[in-house]
């Protein structure tokens, strides 16, 4: 058995779908983190494969993108700051939109700290 802080260590790089999940204190944790929008639907449903009920499923995120869009003016942007400023806005839009849905989706899941 791995001391309680490597067991942590390990937990947050376990990444979905290429390494298994760590159980500490009789609890499964798995990293939540990506480069692209979090897939609450998929960790959810691997949850259920280990608990039955899904009120005990807790959900902690911190979304990568900011809290909200900055207004600027685009008139003069060429074709490369257009593209990362519709990438900005598209990411902060995808990530609040899985949010919303997956707290409709899974209304007995406890979403309980959502950073942004």
């Amino acid at each position: 058995s791995c001391p309680e802080s490597i067991e942590k260590l390990m937990a947050s790089n376990a990444l979905p779908t290429y390494f298994p999940y760590i159980v500490i204190n009789g609890s499964a944790y798995t990293d939540g983190a990506a480069l692209v929008n979090l897939d609450f639907g998929t960790a959810i449903r691997r949850c259920k494969e280990i608990v039955s009920d899904e009120k005990d499923i807790v959900i902690d995120a911190i979304l990568a993108n900011s809290r909200s869009i900055e207004k600027k003016d685009t008139s003069d942007y060429k074709a490369w700051q257009m593209y990362m400023r519709y990438l900005d806005i598209s990411s902060f839009v995808d990530a609040n939109d899985d949010l919303i849905h997956a707290q409709e989706d899974y209304p007995n899941v406890t979403f309980r700290y959502i950073v942004k």
